[in-house]
Formats: C-alpha cells, structure tokens, sequence
C-alpha cells in the first residue's frame, strides 16, 4: 500500500509541476472568491424589506412608499406616487439629505408625533417643512424634525410648533 501511496503522490506533483503557476494562481482565486461569495450573500438579497424604512438596498421609489404609508397602502395611484416624489424633489432643495432619507425621516417623524396626539398627515408634514433656512446654514431636515418634535412634545401644536421652527430659522418659502 507504501508504494501506491507514493505512486499517486508522485503523479500528483508531476501534473502541478505541468501546470502553469499564473494558472493555478487564478484557479485558487477563483475558488476562494466562490467560497467568499457563498459564504456571505448579498445584503439585498438578504435583507429584510421594513415596512417603515427605506435601506440603501431597497427598490421601493420613496414616493410611491410615502404614498402608501399616508394613505394607509391601500390603491395608491401613479398620480399620488407623483405628487409625493415631486414633494420630496422640492424638499431635495431646501435639505441635504437624499430624497429616500427625507422620506424615511418624515415617516419616522409622523409616527412619532401620531403617538403623542395623533399626528398630522406625512403629505402636510412635507408640505409646512417645505421652505429655506434665511440663515445660510447647512439644513439638514434631521435638525428641523428634532426641533420640530421637542415642540410637540413639549405640548405645541403642529401648526404653532411649524411657525416657531420657521422663526427660529428665518425661513423664507422661496
């Protein structure tokens, strides 16, 4: 049994001694990648869709989503996809945040003031946050919806608490 182990070891070295070493090199690779792809799936793939947020990876247009959301995700028409994404384009301008992360914060921001007292709709939300800072500050609508719910929750109403971050920002609506 000595002699056929060394036998097959002996053709085994010879056919990679044949081999060109750029070769097996890539082969190695090709297999370790394999194994690293295998190993760790894509995130989208694996990621699971939240009802409630919009990841990198999700395919959902934020309009649409926002749509769905306001209108409790029950036939949500081209037309109010539309109005919302172009909602969200406008305030693209006045904040620096991407269009899916100031969706993401309006809805988070509606369901938190909707536990205080019911909340208002996340189309007037985009709608009365639709203005520019007259300060020349760098606005990111995170700052302005946490200043917004400290209001809130301090007892203001949406209306009074809009008007107060609006002078606290100088806003203008141009």
């Amino acid at each position: 049994m000595g002699a056929w182990r060394g036998a097959a070891a002996l053709a085994l070295a010879a056919s990679v001694a044949a081999c060109d070493d750029g070769a097996i090199e890539n082969r190695a690779e090709d297999a370790r990648a394999e194994v690293a792809a295998s190993a760790s799936p894509s995130p989208a793939a694996d990621a699971p869709v939240r009802p409630d947020w919009l990841t990198v990876e999700d395919d959902r247009r934020p309009g649409a989503w926002l749509a769905a959301l306001d209108g409790g995700g029950d036939g949500i028409s081209t037309g109010d996809a539309a109005f919302y994404a172009a909602l969200l384009t406008r305030a693209g301008q006045h904040y620096h945040e991407t269009p899916r992360m100031i969706a993401n914060r309006v809805a988070q921001l509606h369901r938190e003031v909707g536990a205080l007292d019911g909340g208002v709709s996340i189309r007037r939300l985009l709608e009365d946050f639709d203005w520019r800072a007259g300060n020349d500050r760098n606005q990111t609508l995170g700052e302005v919806a946490q200043h917004y719910l400290v209001l809130r929750r301090q007892g203001e109403s949406h209306d009074e608490a809009v008007l107060d971050i609006r002078a606290a920002y100088r806003a203008s609506d141009d």
